[in-house]
């Protein structure tokens, strides 16, 4: 292996660790909901569009991994989550999302925290050794905390989009400029 390829390895073993720490160090303390952020999830999206699915998919399996250590849930539950997650994008912006614009990421943060948290609570409800009347009280938390996590991704995702917009000139503000839209 060449001397760029280990930087670039080290780079993103030091990423995904740094990441995953504000996860589960940081984010998960916050209060009003803002715990419900998947600062992970949202960087993934950002990976997979900037770079490719062989990069998203390795970032998210290391990051999955990391999650599933400090989790409590069953180990393998966030890393199949994440990998099911990067999957299905890939799918979606290589069959229907074919530019990189504001709304293309909004949709892409939608369909992310939705595979992420189904997954996560088909995993919960597949793992859960409760009774039926526990279940029912817990879908209603896991909804919640569905409905705040869209909430707080989509809106994260959108300052991310237009930071990076700032910086960079790879991604489009509007889905169609006004020079294709025909007049």
């Amino acid at each position: 292996m060449e001397k760029n390829n280990y930087k670039k390895i080290i780079f993103n073993l030091l990423a995904i660790m740094f990441l995953v720490f504000c996860q589960v160090g940081f984010l998960s303390a916050l209060p009003l909901g803002l715990s419900d952020l998947n600062l992970a999830l949202v960087s993934i999206i950002f990976i997979l569009a900037m770079t490719d699915q062989k990069n998203a998919l390795s970032f998210s399996l290391g990051v999955g991994l990391l999650m599933d250590i400090f989790s409590f849930q069953p180990f393998g539950v966030h890393l199949l989550s994440f990998a099911a997650t990067v999957t299905v994008l890939q799918l979606l912006l290589s069959r229907y999302f074919t530019n990189r614009s504001f709304y293309t990421f909004l949709a892409l943060a939608f369909s992310a925290t939705v595979v992420y948290q189904a997954a996560i609570m088909a995993s919960q409800r597949f793992f859960s050794f409760v009774s039926p009347v526990e279940i029912a009280g817990l879908d209603r938390q896991l909804l919640a905390g569905f409905g705040r996590a869209l909430v707080f991704n989509l809106l994260f995702s959108a300052v991310l989009f237009y930071a990076l917009n700032f910086f960079t000139n790879r991604f489009k503000t509007v889905f169609l400029s006004k020079s294709h839209a025909g007049t």
